[in-house]
């Protein structure tokens, strides 16, 4: 699960109907939601050039308060799971995910945001994809990631 916030999720391009349905802007996220899959894409000059994808056993989760705080709960082991409290916001379709600096495995992160924008969300799914470019010696490489949870 740490791998879904630490990775920039993916792959999956959208082609919805020509109807546009904006009931995601008014839906909460308040709850508990269980990891389901995620997937990352990257993309040099345009050209599909890494992909990855990893499904759940449905034991890893996120919780989602109504104050805009949050924890994640990863169940590496069962007697043991991980956690970590995170703030987040959202505004209509856009959701930002405040990760604040901490170590997992003797192994230190900064503080970081994820921004993205919700696909999907009903009262069961929740899609939610970021999205980030960058140029590197002349080469511009989009990645893509997408992470889906389930009530």
């Amino acid at each position: 699960m740490k791998k879904l916030l630490l990775i920039a999720f993916g792959a999956a391009l959208f082609f919805g109907c020509s109807k546009k349905d904006n009931s995601s802007q008014t839906k909460s996220i308040v709850g508990k939601w269980y990891a389901e899959s995620d997937s990352s894409a990257i993309y040099q000059n345009g050209t599909l050039y890494d992909h990855e994808s990893e499904t759940f056993d449905h034991q890893d989760y996120e919780v989602f308060n109504s104050d805009g705080t949050g924890t994640e709960v990863d169940i590496k082991d069962l007697a043991k799971p991980y956690s970590l409290n995170f703030t987040y916001s959202k505004s209509g379709n856009n959701l930002s995910i405040n990760i604040p600096a901490h170590t997992e495995d003797n192994v230190s992160y900064d503080a970081y945001t994820l921004k993205g924008t919700i696909k999907i969300l009903t009262d069961s799914k929740l899609q939610f994809v970021v999205e980030d470019t960058e140029v590197s010696n002349g080469d511009t490489y989009r990645t893509v990631i997408t992470y889906n949870l389930i009530k």
